[in-house]
């Protein structure tokens, strides 16, 4: 399986001339038996079936390890329709995977502030619908938690004080916060509830955040 073409670019992330991969094969060029494995059998794959594959690779730059995504594509002879030979495009999706890998470790930062937390805490949709709550939150409502999830948010507090929160000012993505008293609990104190808009990544209102204190 010999490679027909490399363009500047490729040549560019492996220090190599263009002309040190054209007409050689892997095994030629020094590939370790993995990853020579590893490329024939996702290109043999689409000889065999014509379909257009996928495979994520890293490889040792000059400049360091770098991760890629690569798709591959048949190239059919316009006459006989038959696969003549693979095109494969690769990019390098290094930053996305690095900051995915960030993203998700700031993800159970959070989770695990959110459950261990003392301060109540829930997440509301739009309709100000509870979807997650924290254990703090079960303690001080006096509910259980699993019943809080699909309980409205003011069906915590007492009508007298709940009036005074704007929830569509929260989903105007103002910040708010107000004195409430939980509903249904008789020696309860008043509490400081403060709500703030959650934002998707493209800025987009998804709902609310909640925190009683």
């Amino acid at each position: 399986m010999r490679q027909t073409y490399v363009n500047p670019r490729a040549a560019e992330v492996t220090g190599l001339p263009q002309e040190a991969f054209i007409g050689r094969t892997l095994t030629e060029m020094g590939y370790p038996p993995d990853q020579i494995l590893f490329w024939e059998t996702h290109i043999n794959e689409v000889f065999r079936t014509g379909r257009e594959g996928r495979m994520t690779f890293d490889y040792e730059t000059p400049h360091g390890r770098r991760l890629y995504e690569a798709r591959l594509v048949a190239e059919r002879d316009p006459d006989t329709q038959v696969i003549e030979s693979v095109l494969v495009v690769s990019r390098d999706v290094t930053r996305e995977e690095r900051a995915l890998v960030e993203l998700r470790a700031s993800e159970a930062r959070f989770r695990c502030v959110f459950e261990h937390t003392t301060d109540a805490m829930f997440i509301a949709d739009f309709a100000g619908v509870i979807l997650h709550a924290n254990p703090a939150l079960a303690t001080v409502t006096r509910r259980r938690l699993s019943a809080l999830v699909g309980t409205p948010v003011n069906d915590l507090f007492v009508d007298a004080v709940r009036e005074r929160l704007d929830y569509d000012a929260v989903l105007g993505g103002t910040i708010l916060a107000g004195r409430v008293t939980v509903r249904g609990v008789a020696d309860a104190p008043a509490l400081t509830l403060t709500m703030q808009p959650l934002r998707t990544d493209d800025a987009t209102i998804s709902g609310f955040f909640g925190c009683l204190r």
